[in-house]
């Protein structure tokens, strides 16, 4: 049985994501590892309200007049970015074992997706 293995990466900081990319791949490339990608996913755009605190008593969306939100109620909207980049590694489960136990930069989010595929004729 072959194992289809694909690491995928996310984060807000693009220039990290990459280099820690990057490091996979040389790593490979040095070890003779069959990999594919990086593939990029079209990054998602996210925004998120932030409310100031309500005094004691009073609901979150109840400003002191109680005519609701006001202006004064909310800060800016924060928005970021969130980019995902994805490989795919044909075997080599120790080379699999050494990537993912790296230490990888706080800005970076590891996932491991593992496939096991059956060869022909079975």
């Amino acid at each position: 049985m072959a194992y289809v293995t694909r690491p995928r990466v996310t984060g807000g900081d693009r220039a990290t994501l990459d280099s820690a990319v990057s490091d996979v791949r040389t790593t490979a490339e040095r070890k003779g590892v069959e990999l594919t990608g990086p593939h990029s996913r079209p990054p998602i755009e996210l925004a998120v309200p932030q409310y100031r605190r309500s005094p004691p008593g009073m609901d979150r969306h109840e400003s002191a007049s109680g005519a609701g939100e006001s202006d004064d109620d909310t800060f800016e909207t924060w928005r970021y970015t969130v980019y995902e980049r994805e490989l795919e590694v044909l075997g080599r489960q120790s080379f699999v074992r050494s990537i993912t136990s790296r230490e990888l930069p706080d800005a970076v989010r590891p996932e491991v997706e593992v496939d096991r595929q059956a060869g022909a004729g079975r």
